[in-house]
């Protein structure tokens, strides 16, 4: 899955020099994680709960398709999957999440750094959100601390 993510995320066209390097270096473990916990980043490495804060993982491969939003539509316009009838969380959105803390980018009130993941929904990985304007911010302030 990690793979999967980093091929996700290479895909953007406005990475900050330094953030390719960084893709190429994460590392994934599965541990279980305190209370409600899905994930959390320490550097590059990437922790992921073992069981999901107990709801469980759905990590099935979604060929030739694009993941589903909140709204309840693909980005092809199609209503939810079986997904939405499920009470997992989703492996794909959980792994994108945390990699977008490995690449500075905070929480946001709504999209794939939403800080809250719903069990049996799939977020976008929105190439169009203005995320980088958030992440250098985030640098800045690292730097300034």
């Amino acid at each position: 899955m990690l793979e999967q993510a980093v091929g996700i995320w290479s895909q953007r066209e406005s990475l900050a020099p330094l953030q390719p390097t960084t893709l190429g270096r994460l590392k994934a473990e599965m541990a279980d994680l305190p209370g409600r916990r899905l994930g959390e980043t320490s550097g590059s490495l990437i922790t992921i709960d073992v069981d999901a804060a107990g709801y469980g993982w759905d990590a099935e491969k979604y060929e030739g398709q694009r993941t589903k939003d909140e709204n309840g539509v693909s980005s092809s316009g199609s209503p939810l999957s079986a997904l939405s009838s499920r009470l997992q969380m989703c492996l794909r959105t959980a792994v994108l999440h945390e990699i977008g803390h490995v690449l500075g980018y905070g929480h946001d009130d709504e999209g794939l750094m939403n800080d809250t993941l719903e069990s049996g929904i799939r977020r976008l990985l929105d190439f169009d959100a203005g995320l980088e304007a958030r992440a250098v911010d985030g640098v800045f302030a690292e730097l300034g601390r």
